[in-house]
């Protein structure tokens, strides 16, 4: 039951407006005082500064639906 959640949760992803949402996400993250930079943000979610910066450009490859829900996992509590 939980695997046919998660897959009708993936085919409501928009990733074309993916990108704004995380510039929008890692501004208010910063703005809040809970970290201080996007290093910080991208230590918490396990994945390298430049990839975090490829999430926000929507470099093809990288933002991929798998990683918008790994982006966000962490953050379900702020």
């Amino acid at each position: 039951m939980l695997i046919m959640e998660e897959r009708n949760r993936k085919k409501s992803i928009d990733l074309e407006n993916a990108p704004m949402r995380i510039v929008e996400a890692i501004h208010y993250l910063i703005k809040q005082g809970n970290y201080k930079n996007q290093e910080e943000i991208a230590n918490e979610i396990g994945c390298t500064p430049s990839n975090l910066s490829g999430f926000k450009k929507g470099r093809d490859g990288v933002l991929t639906e798998n990683m918008l829900i790994r982006l966000a996992q962490p953050f379900r509590r702020t």
